[in-house]
């Protein structure tokens, strides 16, 4: 290993309650000093609301920068869950990234766009079961 090389990160998260609401926000920042330079800072902030004893409502949303050309995204997603019962629940997400010129994160998982230009943005939908074994 060289010591030169490091990847170092600085997390502050915290939420608040106000009744059922719950509200979240949190910084993330990451330096690499390796073959590729880089710095990036992660901000984020979300809700959750029960609306009955079933529903349930998420959103976030969180702005992403890197010092790699620039790049800025920012993502934006939106949940519903419906409690089935303690353990199983089915859920509906939708999301939206918005990618500067710099950036090509994916609205999926924040993976780089294989093969697309930067600057692109991207729509997704998900639903899905969740059971807690």
């Amino acid at each position: 290993t060289d010591s030169e090389r490091t990847d170092t990160g600085q997390l502050l998260t915290g939420y608040v309650k106000f009744g059922q609401l719950k509200l979240g926000a949190g910084w993330v920042a990451r330096t690499t000093r390796a073959a590729v330079k880089s710095d990036s800072d992660l901000y984020y902030l979300g809700a959750s609301y029960p609306l009955t004893a079933a529903w349930t409502l998420d959103a976030e949303v969180a702005r992403l920068r890197t010092s790699i050309a620039n790049g800025k995204s920012t993502l934006a997603a939106a949940r519903a869950t419906y409690a089935m019962s303690k353990r199983t629940a089915v859920y509906g997400l939708a999301g939206f990234i918005d990618n500067n010129a710099g950036a090509s994160l994916s609205v999926s998982g924040g993976q780089a766009l294989s093969g697309l230009p930067n600057g692109v943005n991207q729509a997704g939908v998900m639903a899905g079961v969740r059971h807690l074994f």
